[in-house]
């Protein structure tokens, strides 16, 4: 599938170079002002709280009841839960990926997470919502109950596994190695916005599929696409929840053993109920 995008766009490009030029500058300009100055430092920060040790007894002291609500089989996974709704993707990834490697949760609760509290920034997602006039409480209430069932639903028949005590390393190395780690991400997150931001203009996409495959723009365009309240509140919270193409890629860069297919059949289900709900609503 990627490849036919790249193809895709590869050919866009020789046949549009004057366009193609000025898409580039863009999607750099948006990546360098907006991207970088946000999601740099809280890749970063995300490195540094993991590391830090009262966290961890944060973690122990929240278990129980997120062990009871959810279903998490490992402390660590606590507190993934709040960065991930504060945070949101991709940069939430990053601390998946960490706990990971770090042996603090296991394969199947990583993925479980991943899949479960997938969504933007706790501050961007209410940006959005308050700018169409959308229901913020409603739209957590099916995001918690939506994590519940996909935390239940993937962790169901295995056992709540033992505490793993990670190895904490010195501040000022896991800064430096940071730093290091997150700028190639930047760059390469960099390139996939390029790659979707040609895609959508040189095959001048409509607003709707704009909104799934790059909606940090979309939104933006869709603010003045007219359509019935109804329709445009199901549309919105829809590519809320789906997060769209070009995060998927930038979230499977960071935490590469994601199973993206299960990933995408949730994304595509969670989006479904959210359209329904609100266009109903």
């Amino acid at each position: 599938m990627l490849t036919i995008i790249l193809i895709i766009v590869f050919i866009l490009l020789i046949l549009n170079p004057s366009i193609s030029s000025i898409t580039i500058l863009e999607a750099s300009s948006i990546w360098f002002n907006k991207l970088v100055p946000i999601l740099f430092p809280s890749l970063i920060i995300i490195d540094l709280l993991n590391n830090d040790k009262r966290l961890e007894a944060l973690s122990l002291y929240l278990f129980p009841l997120f062990k009871r609500i959810f279903k998490i089989r490992y402390p660590k996974s606590s507190f993934i839960i709040i960065l991930s709704i504060i945070c949101g993707a991709p940069g939430s990834y990053k601390l998946i990926a960490n706990s990971l490697d770090n042996n603090e949760i296991d394969i199947t609760e990583a993925n479980s997470l991943s899949m479960a509290f997938s969504g933007f920034s706790l501050a961007y997602t209410i940006f959005i919502l308050n700018s169409f006039n959308i229901s913020i409480i409603f739209y957590y209430i099916i995001f918690i109950l939506l994590a519940i069932f996909i935390m239940k639903y993937n962790n169901r028949g295995i056992i709540v596994s033992e505490y793993k005590k990670s190895i904490k390393r010195p501040i000022l190395k896991e800064l430096l190695d940071s730093i290091n780690k997150n700028t190639n991400i930047l760059i390469s997150i960099l390139g996939i916005i390029i790659i979707f931001k040609l895609l959508i203009v040189l095959t001048n996409v409509n607003e709707v599929l704009y909104l799934f495959i790059e909606p940090l723009g979309g939104h933006n365009k869709f603010s003045s696409f007219i359509m019935k309240k109804k329709l445009k509140d199901g549309f919105i919270t829809s590519s809320l929840s789906f997060l769209g193409l070009s995060i998927h890629l930038q979230i499977y860069y960071i935490y590469d053993k994601l199973n993206y297919k299960k990933f995408l059949f949730f994304r595509f289900i969670s989006s479904c109920i959210y359209f329904l709900f609100f266009f109903i609503k």
